[in-house]
């Protein structure tokens, strides 16, 4: 299973250390650089400095999004119209009709 975190922080390094052995992180990105490159050096994986360059250059099952609450929901969109499918971080979305957008995708 292929792998990508957006949002490197705090909660997507929890997740990361949660993926079974046989899942294998290829790619992160995060809106600080520093995090991001501390997170590939800790699961030895590729930074990319956008979700968009993530997203083209990667073979990937799923893609866990664990950034802050305003951006849950277009980063959760955007991995799901790639084809992907989505681990997206509570509340997932700011509000009612954003979570009914993802849900429809």
């Amino acid at each position: 299973m292929r792998v990508a975190v957006i949002g490197c922080g705090l909660i997507g390094r929890k997740r990361a250390k949660a993926l079974p052995n046989s899942a294998e992180i290829v790619g992160c990105v995060d809106s600080e650089e520093s995090v991001a490159q501390e997170f590939a050096e800790q699961f030895d994986t590729q930074v990319f400095a956008t979700p968009e360059d993530l997203l083209k250059a990667k073979k990937l099952d799923f893609v866990i999004v664990a950034t802050q609450h305003q951006s849950l929901a277009s980063l959760s969109l955007q991995v799901l119209s790639s084809g992907r499918h989505v681990f997206v971080e509570k509340p997932g979305a700011m509000d009612y009709q954003s979570l009914k957008a993802i849900c429809e995708v």
